[in-house]
């Protein structure tokens, strides 16, 4: 059986690998100079391949329990084995993530290139595809600059348009709408969000411990905790591009899109008013700016300040009941409203795609037959922390092995050493 892969990331590798497994000879096309680009640059270049907390519910979309039988045929546990059966040893951290051993997503690349290699799959570059289709006889044509391609099934993995410079550039939807398939609006995600809020200015280069909470419409939709990091223009950080999938959609379809800061939150409000009044006894002649200077961030005691109307001179001893509440209040919600987000090139992952409507459990197109997906060309897409490089594999491995077996076993019971 002859298998094609459009897409030589990690879902279109990953697919080729188990495709070949399963006994196909298999093709993979891909339009850059090289296989797994995008790879290099996860992790911040150790590349966290998979999270052994993982979930149906750490992934979004239009139907969020599409993934669910994916993930189940091949977990966290599966994705370790797999690299560990290529030749890379796997190590852990203590919140669930794993890496390769080396600290290299090199690592992970190239046991994937090794792969492919060994399997005699045959790897095109350079193949920009003009077009892609099925014939009466059941063969799928695959045109390309070059040539001509035929094919018995057909994997699209060709990925999403964020990190453009990869080689990301949402070509596989155009293909995708050739086949008949409805792609939902690709949109960034794991990214900063915007805010025109004046006191940004004077918090940039913050980093803090903060919770956070999204409020669409004014109400809270979803809360994140982590490393806060402030810039002039922007908010940013792991807890940020967590709420981004809801706070970027939102700011799309033009709803009130607003972050509520907890600039403390291991204490609650009484906790922190409680403190205030001691230290109004303990240093009432000092300022304000410099005593609230042991409960926050100096940039952040300023901004609370000026957000409330109170001098930084003022001393201590001299605030009023109603200065108080202000200031715990600020230190618990300090409001930014969002107001944008950057373009593909500033995001992790692409959010919206081909709709999963459309395909079954086993990747297979329900419009197309023997017509397969795999990876972020999907409406699929995960936090930040391994789950949208899993999803790549999980993926890439039901469509290689549904595309030449025409069935699916949990990872365990179908591998080869």
């Amino acid at each position: 059986m002859e298998v094609g892969v459009i897409g030589g990331g990690a879902s279109g590798m990953t697919a080729a690998i188990f495709a070949a497994r399963s006994g196909a000879h298999v093709t993979v096309l891909e339009h850059t100079g090289r296989v797994g680009k995008k790879i290099l640059s996860t992790g911040n270049g150790k590349c966290n391949f998979t999270n052994q907390k993982l979930s149906k519910d750490d992934y979004h979309g239009n139907h969020p329990s599409f993934a669910e039988p994916v993930l189940q045929k091949f977990g966290p546990e599966a994705a370790v084995d797999f690299f560990e059966s290529c030749g890379m040893f796997a190590a852990s951290k203590r919140d669930g993530y794993f890496y390769p051993a080396t600290g290299q997503a090199a690592t992970v690349l190239n046991v994937l290139r090794y792969q492919l290699q060994s399997l005699g799959v045959l790897v095109m570059t350079d193949q920009y595809i003009e077009w892609a289709k099925k014939g009466k006889d059941g063969i799928f044509c695959v045109k390309t600059k070059e040539k001509m391609y035929h094919f018995d099934r057909l994997i699209l993995a060709c990925g999403g348009k964020a990190a453009p410079a990869t080689g990301s550039d949402g070509s596989g939807y155009r293909i995708a709408e050739e086949f008949g398939h409805r792609v939902i609006k690709p949109l960034p995600v794991l990214t900063y969000l915007r805010s025109k809020e004046p006191f940004l200015k004077e918090l940039a280069g913050v980093r803090c411990q903060a919770e956070i909470s999204l409020l669409v419409q004014g109400k809270i939709v979803q809360r994140e905790a982590g490393e806060l990091q402030l810039n002039k223009d922007n908010l940013s950080g792991i807890p940020v591009f967590q709420l981004s999938h809801q706070g970027i959609l939102a700011v799309d379809q033009k709803k009130k899109t607003t972050l509520l800061v907890d600039f403390l939150p291991g204490y609650s409000s009484r906790e922190i008013e409680n403190k205030v009044l001691k230290l109004m006894d303990m240093y009432g002649n000092l300022p304000v700016s410099e005593v609230l200077g042991g409960m926050l961030h100096k940039k952040i005691c300023g901004a609370i300040l000026h957000k409330a109307g109170i001098s930084f001179d003022k001393t201590v001893g001299t605030l009023t009941g109603k200065e108080t509440k202000q200031i715990v209040s600020l230190s618990k919600e300090f409001e930014f409203e969002i107001v944008s987000f950057p373009g593909f090139e500033a995001a992790q992952a692409t959010q919206g795609g081909v709709d999963v409507a459309q395909i079954d459990e086993n990747m297979m197109s329900r419009k197309v037959d023997g017509l397969y997906f795999a990876g972020e060309i999907l409406d699929v897409d995960g936090r930040c922390g391994g789950y949208n490089l899993h999803w790549a594999w999980s993926s890439g491995y039901v469509a290689g092995c549904h595309s030449v077996n025409g069935e699916v076993k949990c990872y365990k019971s179908a591998s080869v050493g």
